[in-house]
């Protein structure tokens, strides 16, 4: 049986945010951290591995404590994206990791569980790498079986891991996204305000 741990990326610079952490603006009656976490939570994945970067402590003063959670810190975030993957690889237990932005909240627990369901409907032997799309468009979370932690580990990419997913082209599984939530994210103040007259 698959057992899925999501990698939630939540340590990066909000470079085009005029100085704020987007993480940290309003969503609903929480911030947006929280609500990504939670619909994380709510989901069918074995746990959520918080990584966390820039203003850490505020981040885990808001989210507690939960028995899927674990957090961990990367005191190296600013080197990009990729480093804050390997970190949640390193402390994640499941089979399979699902790689997971904090800035896509419309992703709800439904989208989550359809996105787990396909890889464990569709895993093989030689097809082992989930990439999602919609509408012709490359799309998140991607998952990625666990025998590829190592290849995590040791890659050199700063901003993520679209090169492994290359390397491995003959064994990408694509998923058909149903709606826009796994292609919509917040790298803008603007982006944020379209979102949220949105939700």
């Amino acid at each position: 049986m698959t057992s899925v741990s999501a990698i939630l990326l939540a340590a990066g610079l909000s470079s085009r945010m005029d100085g704020l952490n987007k993480l940290l603006l309003p969503w609903g009656k929480t911030t947006l951290i929280e609500h990504v976490l939670s619909q994380l939570l709510l989901s069918n994945v074995e746990e959520v591995v918080l990584v966390l970067g820039r203003d850490a402590d505020s981040i885990k003063n808001l989210v507690g404590t939960h028995w899927k959670l674990k957090i961990v810190e990367n005191h190296n975030y600013e080197s990009g994206m990729t480093s804050s993957i390997q970190e949640g690889v390193k402390k994640a237990k499941g089979n399979a990791y699902m790689i997971c932005l904090s800035d896509m909240p419309l992703l709800h627990p439904s989208d989550y569980n359809a996105l787990i369901h396909n890889y464990e409907s569709t895993l093989t032997a030689s097809k082992d790498i989930l990439l999602p799309q919609y509408e012709g468009q490359k799309a998140n979370p991607v998952i990625f079986n666990a025998v590829y932690k190592n290849a995590i580990l040791n890659h050199t990419e700063a901003n993520g891991c679209s090169g492994i997913v290359k390397q491995h082209a003959d064994r990408v599984i694509r998923f058909e996204a149903g709606n826009d939530h796994f292609v919509l994210d917040i790298d803008t103040i603007s982006d944020y305000q379209k979102l949220k007259s949105a939700q």
